[in-house]
């Protein structure tokens, strides 16, 4: 074979290689990183309890019988064709710690179920929560919920996160949801809830997948999963929905995260959504949710790591082949040069 024919093998399989990896990288997420500086709190005494605040930021009335603990909401736009995917907690600054507080318990009733101040342990469990909301214009809105003051009502002792360190994943992309609903405001214990999910794609038709993690409010833990979803040849907009048959769910508030891939396996779209659930005798006195836990929880303010998508080893795949198939290449036209000359 002549010098000119490897030639051009060389640059037709180069082309081809970069043609792939161009692809693989427009579907991986961009990921940035952000620093976040929350506020110092402040104390003031009201009928022998100690209430604690931090300017411009929110109370957690989530569960009764626990501490009113003080968090910080940070937000930040995304333009149309952004996305979300994911949010994670990096690090944060040294504890500030101060111990003889006696914070006051949170009252969703008159007559609470669990008597005030005996739920023990550290509260909040999770350190950090995000959920997206998306306007009409196709833009979104992040607001990432921080836990900076963790309270222990046995020994009356606060841990004050001042710095928060936050890795964001984002995706450009076509496809996206336009509203994420549940049928009902309310669910009985043992009742189906019936998700409707309104979504679209701009770009070309393509096979998209829905998929559903359900979890418990008040620990993060996952407890139930729903089957995979497929929808061929995607174009324009589109309405479907997803069914959770919780029949062995105890009355509580739940967490739905339901999350649009491609066909890759890429995470492209995620959306939350709160699920209240409640005994019959329950009804009329309903307890507001919190806000949606994230993909990854543990409980004293620590992320797990999330492992990488099926899309970034493919992109390391790729170009990995591309290293070898280049040296390959680069080393046989070398034997042909030093043959001829």
């Amino acid at each position: 074979m002549r010098l000119w024919q490897w030639q051009k093998i060389i640059f037709t399989v180069m082309a081809v290689c970069l043609i792939l990896t161009g692809f693989v990288v427009t579907a991986a997420a961009e990921t940035t990183a952000v620093t976040v500086e929350v506020p110092d709190f402040i104390v003031r005494s009201s009928e022998g309890y100690d209430l604690v605040s931090i300017p411009g930021g929110q109370i957690l009335l989530a569960e009764e019988g626990r501490p009113q603990v003080p968090y910080w909401i940070w937000t930040r736009e995304y333009p149309p064709g952004q996305h979300v995917r994911d949010v994670r907690l990096i690090s944060r600054s040294d504890a500030e710690i101060i111990v003889g507080y006696t914070l006051p318990p949170v009252l969703l009733t008159d007559q609470p179920e669990i008597p005030a101040g005996l739920i023990p342990g550290w509260y909040p469990a999770d350190s950090m929560q995000w959920t997206v909301r998306r306007n009409n214009d196709g833009s979104s809105l992040l607001a990432v919920y921080l836990y900076s003051l963790f309270y222990h009502p046995e020994s009356k002792t606060i841990e004050f996160y001042q710095q928060h360190r936050l890795e964001i994943d984002v995706v450009q992309t076509e496809a996206s949801f336009l509203s994420v609903a549940s049928d009902q405001e309310y669910y009985l214990t043992g009742s189906p809830v019936v998700i409707d999910i309104h979504l679209k794609n701009d770009g070309e038709r393509q096979d998209y997948f829905l998929s559903a993690k359900v979890r418990d409010t008040r620990d993060g833990e996952m407890i139930d999963g729903l089957p995979i979803m497929k929808l061929a040849d995607l174009a324009g907009e589109a309405s479907c929905s997803m069914i959770w048959q919780q029949a062995e769910a105890k009355a509580g508030d739940y967490q739905v995260e339901i999350s649009l891939a491609a066909g890759d396996s890429t995470v492209i779209d995620v959306s939350f959504l709160t699920v209240i659930m409640r005994n019959a005798d329950q009804l009329p006195s309903l307890s507001p949710a919190p806000p949606p836990t994230t993909a990854q929880s543990e409980t004293s303010g620590q992320e797990a790591e999330k492992p990488a998508a099926p899309a970034d080893w493919l992109k390391i795949g790729i170009i990995a082949l591309i290293v070898i198939v280049v040296i390959t290449l680069g080393f046989v036209l070398h034997r042909i040069v030093r043959r001829r000359g």
